[in-house]
């Protein structure tokens, strides 16, 4: 959020934030105080979301699967045209830290599949997984407010992937995930080709 220039209308959600999270912002920026869950529920006017979208959106929530795939459905429906959607914590790296559960003092939760969820049933999207440290980076492109297919499916796909298991994703990073490059100019690139695909 620091990083946001000045002209760059910035929008916080958590229920907990650990001391000012807006401190360092240059422009405009404000706070919401509460679960992502309620947030998208009852999106607040003075958050001028509902009018113009947002261009850029970041999911960090609490690593687990469910919540992802609301936190997804929800940004979904606010993306402005050409918006580009990040998913941090989307490379699992041991079979412990990437359960559901909170057992190690490491942990990346099942969010990761998210990935493997949005490209089975999302073909419309272009996603791309960056490695970065230390848990990966997911970026998605060419959302579409008007679709509907994860809502409409959202109870079969949390019952279908609360099963899977993440060792197609520790064992085949590439294939399940969609690996890229955690290179500046090949994610510029990469972003480049997602907009002339639209």
């Amino acid at each position: 959020m620091a990083l946001a220039g000045p002209d760059t209308r910035v929008i916080g959600v958590d229920p907990a934030p650990k001391g000012d999270p807006l401190s360092r912002c240059a422009g405009p920026a404000r706070l919401y105080r509460r679960t992502s869950a309620d947030f998208f529920a009852a999106v607040p006017a003075d958050s001028g979301l509902a009018d113009t979208g947002f261009d850029l959106a970041f999911i960090d929530g609490d690593h687990r699967f469910d919540t992802v795939l609301d936190d997804v459905i929800g940004a979904e429906r606010l993306a402005a045209p050409g918006a580009v959607l990040l998913l941090h914590d989307t490379v699992p790296l041991t079979a412990e830290t990437a359960g559901r559960e909170h057992l190690t003092g490491f942990h990346t939760g099942d969010g990761w599949k998210i990935v493997p969820c949005l490209r089975a049933l999302r073909p419309d999207l272009r996603i791309v997984t960056l490695p970065t440290a230390p848990s990966g980076l997911t970026v998605v492109t060419g959302l579409d407010p008007s679709n509907t297919r994860l809502s409409e499916r959202r109870a079969a796909i949390r019952e279908s992937y609360a099963r899977l298991p993440p060792d197609a994703a520790l064992h085949a990073p590439s294939r399940v995930l969609a690996l890229g490059l955690n290179d500046p100019e090949a994610v510029r690139r990469w972003l480049r080709q997602a907009a002339d695909a639209r």
